[in-house]
């Protein structure tokens, strides 16, 4: 019943979604190019069509639950399975097609249709999706993949589930119910914390026993820290440069602010000009790298510290520049700004010290890069969506310090001393060692030795 009325609201809205919302809403008219693209994507053929069905499928939200599950995604490609991925988010476009060049035979994608979405559409995932195990990433309950997801034939899986910030819906009686339903369609459920799992079987009344609690995430986080020394070669020209360049500094001296967004210049709010001329080493990687947020970055810095020489390493500089570069930090030091994209977790793993932007703005970046890199972790207060600042709390509380005034953030570094720090062995035994259990839990055969490549 609840599936016809749904049909029925869609069919109603569609006109409006489709044709009229568009013509008066940039961002709809955005999201509606993207979703069309589904029609002529070769990626984007169901197997339906050449009679086949798919082993395993996948929602996606965005960027952050695409590298939860990329374990996964790696694990059944690389075994020849078939699969499906469904993704909401333009952010993670590039990396779904680059999977796509990699498996053509093997995979499948589909932009979920919001806008588009109609019952009778061959891109309703209804009528697209034809695995046998759907697996849903954190919490995009859209009802069309629920509908699937409830099919007798089809094991139904979350993965990365969490209720972070959802005691408010608890007051909505329609919302509750909903989420009760959701909640209880799931044939196996992985919650981010220890937590969340319990929190899930006291709320929903959810068997025990289908329930563990598990993030995926720092398997692909280790996955790249083994592989840095490649991801280097292949985007980072001038590598070896900039490490003999950090060697010259203590590690406790190092500080490295990442995913840096240039209105959370408070933090630089110190004399930087002294820090830096007592043995300090500042990089920043912006969040942003177009000309025009490197200009930004730039008048950020220089307005909270307008004696400090900038300097800049990317990938267009000669030999002789970037020789000329490092000999003039050393008689003039100043702030380094690393203008090289996909290799800031690797970078992390140079410097004692992490900032990691985002936690004055909506949400904080990710957490579990710097801390598994080995740095101690800063961040601002909004951490209220971030499930791997639970982790780090849970494990080591001390490996992380919330900056509730960004203008103290640089006094802080300067206090804390890094071989008091906790160790993080246990926290990677962990996360290592269960990976194989918890995807056999999940009827998907694996050994850690023969998935470390992912």
């Amino acid at each position: 019943m609840f599936r016809f009325w749904y049909y029925i609201s869609r069919i109603f809205y569609y006109p409006f979604l489709n044709w009229f919302l568009p013509l008066i809403n940039i961002k709809a008219k955005a999201r509606l190019i993207f979703e069309k693209l589904n029609t002529d994507d070769p990626a984007s053929i169901s197997f339906k069509k050449s009679n086949k069905q798919a082993d395993f499928a996948f929602e996606v939200s965005s960027e952050g639950e695409f590298q939860q599950v990329k374990p996964i995604i790696l694990k059944v490609l690389s075994d020849e399975n078939l699969v499906e991925i469904i993704f909401c988010s333009d952010s993670v476009e590039k990396q779904c097609q680059t999977l796509f060049t990699e498996f053509p035979n093997n995979l499948r994608l589909l932009r979920l249709p919001i806008l588009t979405f109609t019952p009778f559409s061959e891109f309703n995932p209804m009528n697209w999706l034809t695995a046998s195990s759907f697996f849903l990433c954190r919490y995009d309950f859209f009802p069309e993949l629920i509908f699937y997801g409830r099919k007798k034939n089809v094991k139904f899986n979350l993965i990365a589930g969490t209720l972070k910030n959802t005691e408010s819906k608890q007051k909505n009686t329609f919302l509750k119910l909903y989420y009760k339903y959701v909640y209880n369609s799931f044939d196996k459920l992985i919650m981010a914390t220890e937590n969340d799992k319990f929190n899930l079987i006291r709320r929903y009344s959810i068997d025990d026993e289908l329930v563990e609690s598990y993030d995926f995430r720092p398997v692909q986080i280790y996955n790249r820290l083994d592989l840095k020394l490649e991801k280097f070669k292949e985007k980072f020209k001038y590598k070896k440069e900039f490490s003999s360049y950090l060697e010259k500094f203590e590690m406790k001296n190092r500080i490295i602010l990442g995913s840096y967004w240039y209105d959370e210049n408070k933090i630089l709010n110190h004399d930087i000009k002294t820090l830096l001329s007592h043995g300090h080493q500042i990089s920043i990687v912006p969040h942003q790298l177009s000309p025009l947020d490197l200009i930004k970055t730039r008048k950020s810095i220089l307005d909270k510290n307008s004696d400090v020489v900038i300097y800049e390493i990317n990938n267009e500089l000669t030999k002789t520049e970037i020789d000329k570069l490092f000999l003039d930090m050393e008689e003039a030091p100043g702030i380094l700004i690393i203008n090289l994209k996909g290799i800031l977790c690797e970078l992390y793993t140079y410097f004692g010290h992490a900032y990691v932007a985002g936690g004055y703005r909506s949400s904080v970046h990710s957490l579990l890069e710097p801390f598994l890199a080995g740095a101690m972790v800063y961040c601002g207060p909004k951490v209220h969506r971030s499930t791997e600042y639970d982790l780090i709390m849970q494990s080591n509380p001390d490996r992380i310090y919330i900056v509730e005034d960004p203008s103290h953030f640089l006094n802080k570094v300067v206090t804390t001393n890094l071989n008091e720090l906790s160790s993080v062995h246990s926290f990677e035994s962990h996360y290592k060692g269960n990976f194989s259990p918890i995807l056999n839990w999940l009827d998907i055969k694996s050994s850690w030795e023969s998935d470390a490549q992912f």
